[in-house]
């Protein structure tokens, strides 16, 4: 059986390998770990526009609690970053 995570946005548990993969450096910057296999803590957000979306919105309102160590700036910039490429 493969890997379930959980969207941060949504809350719905998919395979590891259909989420994208978010970790921290240690000057607590987000980045996007694409290969998934970084040796940091992460948290997974759903591959569409609208989880997205949700994240962005939560930020504006800072509501968005992270269980990793990253500045809001950081995690702002790489959430467009993002929707720039999935097409938004």
């Amino acid at each position: 059986m493969l890997p379930l995570r959980s969207c941060i946005a949504c809350r719905k548990k998919q395979e590891k390998a259909q989420l994208i993969r978010i970790v921290s450096t240690e000057d607590k910057k987000a980045i996007f770990d694409k290969t998934q296999k970084m040796n940091a803590r992460g948290i997974y957000i759903c591959k569409n526009i609208e989880c997205l979306k949700k994240i962005q919105k939560g930020i504006e309102k800072n509501k968005v609690k992270l269980k990793i160590p990253v500045t809001q700036e950081s995690f702002r910039n790489l959430i467009e970053d993002l929707m720039r490429e999935l097409g938004e």
